[in-house]
Protein backbone atom coordinates (compact mmCIF):
# COMPACT_ATOMS: atom_id res chain seq x y z
CA UNK A 1 0.00 0.00 0.00
CA UNK A 2 3.03 2.54 1.04
CA UNK A 3 4.53 1.67 -2.25
CA UNK A 4 1.53 2.33 -4.18
CA UNK A 5 0.84 5.24 -2.66
CA UNK A 6 4.53 6.60 -3.31
CA UNK A 7 4.18 6.32 -6.69
CA UNK A 8 0.92 7.45 -7.12
CA UNK A 9 2.57 10.74 -5.23
CA UNK A 10 5.55 11.00 -7.98
CA UNK A 11 3.35 10.70 -10.77
CA UNK A 12 1.12 13.46 -9.63
CA UNK A 13 4.49 15.10 -8.46
CA UNK A 14 6.12 14.22 -12.53
CA UNK A 15 2.75 16.27 -13.96
CA UNK A 16 3.42 19.47 -12.40
CA UNK A 17 7.28 19.48 -12.60
CA UNK A 18 7.84 17.67 -16.45
CA UNK A 19 6.25 19.92 -18.45
CA UNK A 20 7.49 23.39 -16.39
CA UNK A 21 11.52 22.24 -17.23
CA UNK A 22 10.96 22.47 -20.85
CA UNK A 23 9.13 25.25 -20.95
CA UNK A 24 11.63 27.40 -18.21
CA UNK A 25 14.42 26.11 -20.98
CA UNK A 26 12.75 26.99 -24.26
CA UNK A 27 12.31 30.36 -22.58
CA UNK A 28 15.81 30.89 -21.12
CA UNK A 29 17.16 29.96 -24.37
CA UNK A 30 15.43 32.47 -26.56
CA UNK A 31 15.41 34.96 -24.58
CA UNK A 32 19.35 34.92 -24.51
CA UNK A 33 19.81 34.00 -28.28
CA UNK A 34 17.57 36.90 -28.88
CA UNK A 35 18.54 39.15 -26.83
CA UNK A 36 17.17 42.41 -28.54
CA UNK A 37 13.27 40.12 -28.99
CA UNK A 38 12.99 40.83 -32.46
CA UNK A 39 9.88 38.68 -33.45
CA UNK A 40 10.40 36.07 -36.00
CA UNK A 41 9.50 38.32 -39.59
CA UNK A 42 12.40 40.45 -38.08
CA UNK A 43 15.34 37.50 -37.82
CA UNK A 44 17.86 37.49 -40.25
CA UNK A 45 19.28 33.82 -41.26
CA UNK A 46 21.33 33.25 -38.36
CA UNK A 47 18.77 33.97 -35.72
CA UNK A 48 16.78 31.24 -37.48
CA UNK A 49 19.25 28.86 -38.08
CA UNK A 50 20.01 29.13 -34.07
CA UNK A 51 16.67 29.77 -32.69
CA UNK A 52 14.99 27.12 -34.96
CA UNK A 53 17.20 24.44 -33.94
CA UNK A 54 15.84 23.38 -30.21
CA UNK A 55 12.46 23.76 -31.21
CA UNK A 56 13.12 20.99 -33.85
CA UNK A 57 14.71 18.70 -31.92
CA UNK A 58 11.57 19.35 -29.25
CA UNK A 59 9.55 17.99 -31.75
CA UNK A 60 11.66 15.48 -32.84
CA UNK A 61 12.64 14.19 -29.61
CA UNK A 62 8.94 13.87 -28.62
CA UNK A 63 7.60 12.16 -31.21
CA UNK A 64 10.36 9.72 -31.89
CA UNK A 65 10.44 8.60 -28.10
CA UNK A 66 6.71 8.29 -27.03
CA UNK A 67 5.59 4.86 -27.50
CA UNK A 68 9.86 4.11 -26.57
CA UNK A 69 9.72 2.07 -22.96
CA UNK A 70 12.02 2.68 -19.87
CA UNK A 71 15.02 -0.07 -20.07
CA UNK A 72 16.04 -1.07 -16.16
CA UNK A 73 19.04 0.44 -14.48
CA UNK A 74 18.49 3.55 -16.54
CA UNK A 75 19.43 7.16 -15.24
CA UNK A 76 16.46 9.39 -15.35
CA UNK A 77 18.88 11.20 -18.27
CA UNK A 78 19.25 8.55 -19.98
CA UNK A 79 15.10 7.89 -20.18
CA UNK A 80 12.72 9.44 -22.78
CA UNK A 81 11.71 12.09 -20.41
CA UNK A 82 15.21 12.94 -19.79
CA UNK A 83 15.24 13.28 -23.37
CA UNK A 84 12.42 15.38 -23.94
CA UNK A 85 12.70 17.53 -21.62
CA UNK A 86 16.20 18.14 -21.33
CA UNK A 87 17.53 17.02 -25.06
CA UNK A 88 16.75 19.66 -27.31
CA UNK A 89 18.45 21.95 -24.82
CA UNK A 90 21.69 20.11 -24.27
CA UNK A 91 24.20 22.52 -26.31
CA UNK A 92 22.60 25.22 -23.96
CA UNK A 93 23.14 24.16 -21.11
CA UNK A 94 26.54 22.39 -22.02
CA UNK A 95 27.83 26.38 -23.05
CA UNK A 96 26.17 27.83 -19.82
CA UNK A 97 27.93 25.39 -17.97
CA UNK A 98 31.43 26.28 -19.60
CA UNK A 99 30.81 29.63 -19.39
CA UNK A 100 29.48 29.40 -15.55
CA UNK A 101 32.68 27.34 -14.82
CA UNK A 102 35.18 29.30 -16.57
CA UNK A 103 34.01 32.17 -14.47
CA UNK A 104 34.35 30.96 -11.53
CA UNK A 105 37.33 29.90 -12.20
CA UNK A 106 38.76 33.53 -12.88
CA UNK A 107 37.15 34.97 -9.69
CA UNK A 108 39.06 32.57 -8.04
CA UNK A 109 42.31 33.29 -9.59
CA UNK A 110 41.56 36.79 -9.28
CA UNK A 111 40.99 36.32 -5.60
CA UNK A 112 44.05 33.95 -4.56
CA UNK A 113 46.35 36.46 -7.07
CA UNK A 114 45.62 40.18 -6.85
CA UNK A 115 45.83 42.20 -9.97
CA UNK A 116 46.39 38.51 -12.02
CA UNK A 117 44.88 38.93 -15.46
CA UNK A 118 44.37 35.79 -17.77
CA UNK A 119 44.83 37.71 -20.87
CA UNK A 120 48.60 38.63 -19.72
CA UNK A 121 49.46 34.74 -19.65
CA UNK A 122 47.92 34.38 -23.68
CA UNK A 123 49.88 34.79 -26.62
CA UNK A 124 47.25 35.43 -28.93
CA UNK A 125 47.52 34.78 -32.77
CA UNK A 126 47.40 37.85 -35.04
CA UNK A 127 45.94 37.21 -37.71
CA UNK A 128 44.72 39.92 -40.55
CA UNK A 129 41.58 40.26 -40.10
CA UNK A 130 40.99 40.47 -44.10
CA UNK A 131 43.34 37.01 -44.53
CA UNK A 132 41.83 33.96 -45.71
CA UNK A 133 43.12 32.66 -42.29
CA UNK A 134 41.01 34.88 -39.98
CA UNK A 135 38.07 34.09 -42.25
CA UNK A 136 38.10 30.25 -42.19
CA UNK A 137 39.18 30.08 -38.66
CA UNK A 138 35.84 32.36 -37.68
CA UNK A 139 33.98 30.65 -39.86
CA UNK A 140 34.91 27.22 -38.36
CA UNK A 141 34.62 28.75 -34.63
CA UNK A 142 31.34 30.04 -35.86
CA UNK A 143 30.09 26.30 -37.05
CA UNK A 144 31.18 24.85 -34.15
CA UNK A 145 30.03 27.10 -31.22
CA UNK A 146 26.66 27.64 -32.66
CA UNK A 147 26.43 24.44 -34.23
CA UNK A 148 26.41 22.85 -30.97
CA UNK A 149 24.48 25.38 -29.41
CA UNK A 150 21.43 24.97 -31.42
CA UNK A 151 21.61 21.28 -32.40
CA UNK A 152 23.26 18.91 -29.74
CA UNK A 153 20.01 17.17 -29.88
CA UNK A 154 21.19 15.32 -32.57
CA UNK A 155 23.01 13.59 -29.75
CA UNK A 156 19.88 12.17 -27.49
CA UNK A 157 18.59 12.10 -30.89
CA UNK A 158 20.48 9.13 -31.89
CA UNK A 159 20.44 7.89 -28.34
CA UNK A 160 16.35 7.53 -28.71
CA UNK A 161 16.61 5.58 -31.98
CA UNK A 162 19.20 3.02 -31.19
CA UNK A 163 16.97 2.18 -28.13
CA UNK A 164 13.88 2.01 -30.57
CA UNK A 165 15.96 -0.43 -33.22
CA UNK A 166 16.24 -2.69 -30.38
CA UNK A 167 12.63 -2.93 -29.95
CA UNK A 168 11.91 -3.62 -33.66
CA UNK A 169 10.61 0.20 -33.84
CA UNK A 170 13.13 2.41 -35.45
CA UNK A 171 11.38 3.41 -38.66
CA UNK A 172 8.29 4.17 -37.02
CA UNK A 173 10.44 6.03 -34.36
CA UNK A 174 11.72 8.64 -37.00
CA UNK A 175 8.31 9.00 -38.98
CA UNK A 176 6.81 10.14 -35.44
CA UNK A 177 9.93 12.08 -34.91
CA UNK A 178 9.93 14.13 -38.38
CA UNK A 179 5.85 14.32 -38.57
CA UNK A 180 5.76 16.18 -34.73
CA UNK A 181 8.56 18.39 -35.96
CA UNK A 182 7.10 19.28 -38.77
CA UNK A 183 3.21 19.81 -37.38
CA UNK A 184 5.09 21.11 -34.09
CA UNK A 185 7.28 23.62 -35.38
CA UNK A 186 5.22 24.13 -39.11
CA UNK A 187 1.84 24.83 -36.62
CA UNK A 188 3.79 27.85 -34.58
CA UNK A 189 4.98 29.55 -36.96
CA UNK A 190 2.32 29.32 -39.81
CA UNK A 191 0.09 30.34 -36.70
CA UNK A 192 2.30 33.29 -36.14
CA UNK A 193 2.04 34.29 -39.75
CA UNK A 194 -1.83 33.69 -40.20
CA UNK A 195 -2.55 36.02 -37.18
CA UNK A 196 -0.09 39.06 -37.97
CA UNK A 197 -1.58 39.01 -41.34
CA UNK A 198 -4.92 38.90 -40.38
CA UNK A 199 -4.68 42.17 -37.75
CA UNK A 200 -1.94 43.94 -39.57
CA UNK A 201 -3.36 46.89 -38.51
CA UNK A 202 -2.93 46.30 -34.96
CA UNK A 203 0.87 43.79 -35.35
CA UNK A 204 2.12 46.60 -38.00
CA UNK A 205 1.40 49.84 -36.47
CA UNK A 206 4.22 52.12 -37.22
CA UNK A 207 3.40 54.29 -34.22
CA UNK A 208 6.89 54.76 -32.26
CA UNK A 209 6.30 53.36 -28.73
CA UNK A 210 7.27 55.17 -25.39
CA UNK A 211 10.07 53.61 -23.06
CA UNK A 212 8.49 51.34 -20.91
CA UNK A 213 11.71 49.37 -19.14
CA UNK A 214 14.48 50.60 -17.95
CA UNK A 215 16.81 47.62 -19.94
CA UNK A 216 15.28 48.72 -23.37
CA UNK A 217 15.74 52.79 -22.42
CA UNK A 218 19.61 52.30 -21.49
CA UNK A 219 19.70 50.45 -25.19
CA UNK A 220 17.58 52.40 -27.31
CA UNK A 221 19.12 55.92 -25.68
CA UNK A 222 22.72 54.21 -26.46
CA UNK A 223 22.33 53.51 -29.58
CA UNK A 224 22.21 49.06 -29.20
CA UNK A 225 19.15 48.94 -30.67
CA UNK A 226 16.64 50.89 -33.35
CA UNK A 227 13.62 52.80 -31.94
CA UNK A 228 10.59 50.22 -30.98
CA UNK A 229 7.05 50.52 -32.85
CA UNK A 230 4.08 49.36 -31.43
CA UNK A 231 3.60 46.55 -34.09
CA UNK A 232 7.00 45.01 -33.08
CA UNK A 233 6.48 45.24 -29.95
CA UNK A 234 2.85 43.42 -30.03
CA UNK A 235 4.50 40.72 -32.33
CA UNK A 236 6.96 40.36 -29.89
CA UNK A 237 4.41 39.68 -26.92
CA UNK A 238 2.39 37.22 -29.38
CA UNK A 239 5.44 35.05 -30.63
CA UNK A 240 6.65 35.01 -26.48
CA UNK A 241 3.42 34.64 -25.55
CA UNK A 242 2.99 31.35 -28.79
CA UNK A 243 5.94 29.61 -27.98
CA UNK A 244 5.51 28.85 -24.36
CA UNK A 245 1.79 27.90 -24.99
CA UNK A 246 3.52 25.60 -27.84
CA UNK A 247 6.09 24.29 -25.99
CA UNK A 248 3.76 23.74 -22.90
CA UNK A 249 1.18 21.92 -24.80
CA UNK A 250 3.51 19.64 -26.58
CA UNK A 251 4.80 18.32 -23.09
CA UNK A 252 1.54 18.10 -21.95
CA UNK A 253 0.71 15.60 -24.43
CA UNK A 254 3.82 13.51 -24.88
CA UNK A 255 3.38 13.17 -20.60
CA UNK A 256 -0.16 12.00 -21.83
CA UNK A 257 0.71 9.91 -24.65
CA UNK A 258 3.82 8.13 -22.75
CA UNK A 259 1.72 6.81 -20.03
CA UNK A 260 2.27 3.04 -19.69
CA UNK A 261 -0.53 1.19 -22.13
CA UNK A 262 -1.35 4.72 -24.01
CA UNK A 263 -0.60 5.80 -27.76
CA UNK A 264 -0.73 8.60 -29.76
CA UNK A 265 -4.16 8.69 -32.17
CA UNK A 266 -3.01 7.10 -35.20
CA UNK A 267 -2.59 9.59 -37.73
Amino acid sequence: MGGQRLREVGSAFGWLIFPLVPVVLASMYHRTCNFMGPDPRAWDWLLWVVLIGPLCGFGFLAGATVSLPDESGRTWLSRPAGWVAFGPWLGFLFWAAVYWIALGMSRLVELAIPGWDWRTGIEWLQLDPAGWAAWTLGWAVGIVFFGSLAYAWVIPACAALQRAGRVGRRREAVRRGLAMMVGFVGSLFGSFWAVTEAWRGYFFDPTVMPILLAASSVALLSGCAPTLTAGEVHRRELFNAMLMAWVLGLALLWRWWSRSGSEPPKG
